[in-house]
């Protein structure tokens, strides 16, 4: 029994379909992978102590100095 046309342009309408979004996932993926690590690669960071991180700290007599004065 012979096949007509139809069949096989649906069948090879059908591989060209999977095998484009296929493509285009690897694609996608591979991009999107690429910003990713991107942004999660360590940042080099200069070893001045101008550029240093400096945490904030209370000393004992800064607790009072924001607040305002009382005016009478």
């Amino acid at each position: 029994m012979r096949m007509s046309n139809l069949p096989w342009t649906l069948i090879v309408a059908g591989v060209l379909l999977v095998s484009g979004v296929l493509s285009a996932n690897a694609w996608q993926e591979r991009r999107i992978r690429r910003r990713i690590d991107a942004a999660f690669r360590p940042v080099e960071t200069p070893t001045t102590t101008a550029s240093a991180r400096v945490e904030p700290t209370l000393r004992a007599g800064d607790a009072d100095e924001g607040r305002p004065q009382d005016c009478r």
